[in-house]
Formats: C-alpha cells, structure tokens, sequence
C-alpha cells in the first residue's frame, strides 16, 4: 500500500513523471524524458540550479573557451539576468558540454557537424534572455561598446600626441630608400622647372651682337647673375632641363612628407591624401601646357613681355602651389 500511495517527483521542464519517488532524499535528479536535471531543496521542492555547480557527469567532452577581457564598467542595480535565464543559461551551458562525445568515437564527427543544429535547438528550448532582461542586456552592450570605443581613442590619442614614435633600432629598409629618391627626384623636378621659366623670363631679344663664344651652362649662369637677362640660345640650351623636370614630377608626384613617418611604423592613415594626388595631376598638366606651348616667342605684338610675363606666371605658380602641395598632408590619424 505504501508503494501504491508513493508519489513520483515531476520534472520542472517537461512536466514529465520521474521513477524517482519524493520519499528518497534526493540533491537532484535527471528527467528521462528531456535530460534535464532537476535540483531539489531540504524539502524535496524543485529549486533553482546552484551558481557554483559543476556537471555531475563523469565525462566532460567539450570546453568552454574563456572571453576575453574587456574594460571594466560600473556596478549595475540589481541582476542583470532574472533567475530564469541564469537557469537556461546554465542548462544551455551543461549541455553543450556534455554533447560531444571522446574523439575516437565513430559518431564523432557526425556530432560535430550538427553541433551548431543542437545549439540552436537548445536556445529555442532554454532562451538565453527573456523578454524583460532584453532591455537592460541591450543598455550592458550599448555601455560596453561605448567604453571600447572611448579606451581605443584614448589610447591613439595618446600615440599621436607627441608625434610619431619609432622602435628602438629601427633601420632603413628598401621602402624608406624608395621614399628618400621619391623626395629628392621630387625636389630636382621643381629645381630644374624654375630654371627653365627663370631664363624664360629673363631672356632678351636678339640682336645679333652675341658675345658669347661657346654656349655653356656656367656662362648662361654669369649672364643671369651679372646682366639679369640671357640670350635665346641660354634658354633653348636649357629646354631639354624643363623636359626632364617634368619626367621626374611625374614620376614623384606621389611623394610627400610624411610617407617616410608611415614606412617608420607610425599607424593611422594620410588625412588629405586624395586631394593632394589630384593637385599635383592638375600642377603637372599645367607644367606640361607650359612646356609645350612657351618654348618659343610667338609672333605677335608684345610677344616677347608676354613670353616673360608667362614665364614669371609659371614662377609664382610653383612657389605657391607646386612647392608645399606636400605639406597639405595632414598628420597621421
């Protein structure tokens, strides 16, 4: 009769019956139905899983992977999970954990393939976060996000500050040689494009009482030093200059100042590149149209101030716009 009246414990999940009877004094059971475990109270009453319980399973066939670590937030009032998604969360975790079986198992990799199917089954049987903890999970990952974001541009603050910092031994490489000829062919590019337009500038009309001898680099030199004005055979002696200027402008008009900080490790990226490259396109098809069209006076009235008023145009133009278009490279970011 005892047996008869003796009344089987309920699972909690499922609702189903267990063999187990509410007489035995039990810590916890494991319903047959939906493998759930069950934890019991002094009174033998469902009660919610212990925090610290580990899985009472001999064997353990998966790993949790710990998180990483993130900046610290603020105590939050009050739990961030209600005690029915710790319990899911629990349940979820306890069953990832004991789902894969030993590796030399047949079915192993059959398992492992539909272990993101099982998880998922899971979730929608245990839900991680219920309807009334999604808001303040929400606010957690929205603080969360925001403190990564403001700890990030602290810390690249604080490397720019004071300029780029190089490593202790750092040597030269081949991109640095490379960025060194690409100043230096830059540089002889605008030296060699103000000479040609500084003779065209200071060429005078010929008249036929040409003291010169034999033409000569230094002695067109002397002429523009001494006389301030050459003949037009010192000019057209330097027309092959102006055509290599321009070879070079073309082949540095990627250079600027600060590529030789960024091939030296200092991170971040050029402010300003894009506009800086489509300048010295504009400024090279500008040399280029005065080198093709003011190699020669044009037979007009005036021509000869007009050549050198072109010429002196050309001057200015590399000064003020040639010559610090690097510089529109802002700092490193």
């Amino acid at each position: 009769m005892t047996t008869l009246l003796r009344r089987n414990l309920t699972c909690f999940y499922c609702g189903g019956r267990s063999p187990c009877p509410t007489l035995e004094k039990l810590h916890h059971f494991k319903c047959p139905k939906c493998e759930a475990v069950n934890y019991l109270d002094e009174n033998g009453e469902i009660t919610d899983p212990p925090a610290l319980e580990t899985p009472t399973s001999p064997h353990q066939y998966a790993h949790l992977v710990p998180r990483a670590t993130s900046p610290e937030l603020g105590a939050q009032d009050g739990e961030l999970f209600c005690q029915n998604c710790q319990k899911n969360q629990f349940l979820l975790t306890q069953a990832l954990a004991e789902y894969l079986p030993p590796q030399n198992d047949p079915k192993y990799a059959e398992y492992e393939a539909a272990s993101e199917q099982y998880r998922r089954s899971l979730e929608d049987r245990y839900p991680q976060v219920c309807i009334n903890c999604a808001p303040r999970v929400q606010n957690r990952l929205r603080a969360a996000g925001y403190a990564a974001k403001t700890d990030h541009l602290r810390r690249m603050m604080e490397k720019t500050r004071h300029g780029p910092v190089y490593p202790a031994g750092s040597s030269w490489g081949w991109r640095n040689l490379i960025v060194f000829l690409g100043g230096g062919t830059y540089l002889w590019s605008i030296l060699l494009g103000l000479l040609w337009h500084i003779f065209g500038a200071l060429m005078r009309q010929e008249d036929g009482t040409s003291a010169v001898g034999v033409l000569g680099f230094r002695v067109c030199l002397e002429q523009a030093a001494k006389e301030h004005s050459v003949e037009p055979k010192c000019f057209v002696f330097v027309i092959p200059m102006a055509q290599y200027a321009l070879v070079l402008g073309v082949l540095s008009f990627w250079w600027n100042y600060k590529l030789q900080d960024k091939v030296r490790g200092s991170g971040g990226r050029m402010v300003g590149l894009w506009s800086y490259l489509r300048l010295q396109i504009l400024v090279l098809a500008v040399r280029a149209a005065s080198l093709w069209y003011l190699q020669n006076v044009l037979p007009i009235k005036n021509a000869l101030e007009i050549f050198r008023a072109a010429h002196s145009f050309m001057i200015v133009f590399i000064l003020l716009v040639d010559t610090p278009s690097p510089l529109l490279i802002g700092k490193l970011h």
